[in-house]
């Protein structure tokens, strides 16, 4: 597998030229602060905000959606034979590290339901009416989750952390020439099932989450 995915292309618009022009001013988005709003009232201000309203009533606003319509994003993705043979595990050897950037890089998250993670539950309602205040903790937890499902299936011999002990086995001949496999007296070898099957259903969940809130997975 090779895969070359190029950054987005930036957009150059009417607002971004105003930038331009008028470099020397503070392009903060909040107007809370007091010396900001002091800033506001002197002419560059003004004039960079009016300018910039100006050109995107112009031809100016076409000509930069048809320039922006002309870059394209570099893609190339070739896929090798070997790489489907296993394709769940060549999957979460990509979408592992790109999960842990999200987690550790993201600046928002999307609503996630509490009966997803019923730990954490839900919290006061913000401002925003449909969130709350607990919807960043439920979002980085629901992430974690979805990376240690994937870290399994990256994992080819995750199940080895179940078994314990030793195998001593030997094949007894039956009186129908078949035989059958019988455990010595120096076989201690055993599997934590209840450990296994749930760790199977965390992995199960956390493969359930990554579908339910896959348009979710942005920064």
């Amino acid at each position: 597998m090779r895969v070359y995915i190029g950054p987005y292309k930036n957009w150059i618009g009417p607002y971004q030229i105003a930038d331009k022009i008028f470099f020397w001013v503070d392009h903060k988005g909040y107007c809370s602060d007091e010396k900001y709003e002091q800033k506001m009232t002197r002419w560059d201000y003004k004039m960079h905000s009016r300018f910039g309203d100006w050109l995107a009533e112009t031809w100016v606003y076409d000509i930069c959606e048809w320039i922006h319509s002309k870059k394209k994003r570099e893609i190339r993705v070739e896929i090798d034979e070997y790489d489907t043979w296993s394709m769940d595990n060549t999957l979460a050897l990509i979408i592992v590290p790109m999960l842990k950037q999200l987690r550790d890089t993201k600046h928002g998250s999307p609503y996630v339901y509490p009966e997803d993670c019923p730990h954490i539950g839900k919290g006061q309602e913000t401002d925003f009416g449909n969130s709350d205040d607990k919807v960043h903790d439920r979002w980085h937890w629901v992430l974690n989750e979805m990376i240690y499902a994937f870290e399994a299936e990256a994992n080819e011999d995750w199940e080895n952390q179940y078994y314990s002990g030793e195998h001593d086995i030997y094949f007894e001949k039956n009186d129908d020439g078949n035989s059958t496999m019988k455990r010595g007296p120096k076989d201690t070898f055993k599997v934590d099932r209840e450990a296994m099957d749930k760790d199977a259903k965390r992995r199960e969940n956390g493969r359930r989450l990554f579908a339910k809130y896959y348009r979710g997975l942005w920064d």
